[in-house]
């Protein structure tokens, strides 16, 4: 009898113990996991931190920039070393070659830039242009004149060209889609 009193007093306590194992390894768990919240919110205000002194930094950098190319002998005196870059959708943006201030319509100081593009010897780049076909196959250039009731497959014939109808073409693929639609419509191998 004393033996079967011990014997469960034993799995009592060990039951006990496991209980308090669990509780514990839980509070231990949860300190970790406060802690690594508290240490993640803290490296997030560091780089917020890091980020803004960067951004200053830049900031103070452009605000000295005279934009201006050289100052050497052979330099013209009002060369400004500014890039203008047309986007294919149109967007056009300016940017200072030695600081890389943005001048942009979005940012509301694109006159100053586009000023500064006027006095400058650099000459503007784009990217290539995207262009549309209408059903009839004839170019859409600009994106704003782009009317997606003029250019819907064509349901009656499925194997016609406006079945492969693809919305975004470059000007480079305009052509060459030119003379397959022509070779296909006349069956000639021009």
């Amino acid at each position: 009898m004393v033996k079967k009193f011990v014997d469960n007093f034993i799995f009592w306590l060990y039951d006990k113990l496991e209980e308090e194992k669990l509780r514990r390894k839980a509070l231990v768990d949860n300190l970790v996991n406060e802690f690594i919240a508290e240490k993640a919110k803290l490296r997030e205000e560091q780089r917020k931190l890091d980020a803004q002194k960067w951004l200053d930094q830049i900031a103070v950098k452009q605000s000295k920039c005279s934009h201006q190319k050289g100052g050497g002998l052979w330099s013209p005196p009002n060369d400004y070393a500014v890039w203008r870059h047309t986007f294919p959708d149109g967007h056009e943006t300016i940017r200072c070659l030695i600081c890389s201030k943005e001048w942009s319509k979005e940012n509301g100081n694109y006159e100053e830039g586009l000023n500064l593009t006027t006095q400058s010897t650099n000459t503007a780049s784009a990217s290539e242009h995207v262009t549309y076909l209408s059903k009839d196959g004839e170019p859409i250039d600009r994106v704003d004149r782009y009317e997606p009731e003029r250019c819907p497959p064509s349901k009656q014939n499925p194997s016609s060209p406006e079945e492969q109808y693809m919305p975004f073409i470059t000007t480079r693929w305009m052509e060459y889609l030119k003379v397959l639609w022509k070779r296909a419509k006349t069956g000639s191998d021009e």
